[in-house]
């Protein structure tokens, strides 16, 4: 099974790949004022969570990435936005492209929807969406009492 904190922190380490620590600044729904920049919010929200079957959930969730650059600057969103993309098509064991994806517990999830915007006052502020969604194995437990003996009366 895997948790939205497991989720959460695969995102986070992908990005932490390319944008270092020491360098950009990482926050979440906790911080809304006194940022430092050039810094990234990652913001991820379950969006549905549906029986599929009676062991399989399927969970469906958004991600939206926004980043809040040191100065405004087009160019240097775009590469965000491309550089971004890059990291989610990542490569499997035997170093091959895949499709986007996120690699969480050796599960490799699809990206779906990855699109960008801008978003704030000024609407001049990155912000990077994707989806993805997978199915969950959570097998059903028995909720009937065990019996607990057995009598066998002759018959003949």
């Amino acid at each position: 099974m895997i948790s939205e904190i497991e989720l959460k922190k695969a995102i986070l380490d992908l990005l932490k790949t390319k944008y270092p620590p020491e360098s950009y600044k990482y926050y979440g729904i906790e911080v809304s004022e006194g940022c430092k920049r050039p810094s990234f919010f990652v913001d991820m929200r379950l969006e549905k969570e549906q029986d599929a079957t009676a062991n399989l959930i399927k969970k469906e969730y958004a991600v939206y990435i926004t980043y809040f650059a040191e100065k405004v600057n087009e160019t240097d969103n775009l590469k965000k936005v491309e550089e971004i993309r890059q990291l989610l098509r990542c490569t499997d064991n035997k170093k091959r492209k895949r499709d986007m994806t996120i690699k969480v517990k050796g599960r490799y999830i699809k990206i779906e929807n990855y699109h960008y915007g801008y978003t704030g006052e000024a609407n001049n502020i990155l912000q990077i969406m994707f989806d993805f969604s997978f199915l969950e194995f959570e097998p059903e437990t028995e909720r009937a009492m065990l019996m607990r003996s057995v009598e066998i009366t002759g018959g003949e």
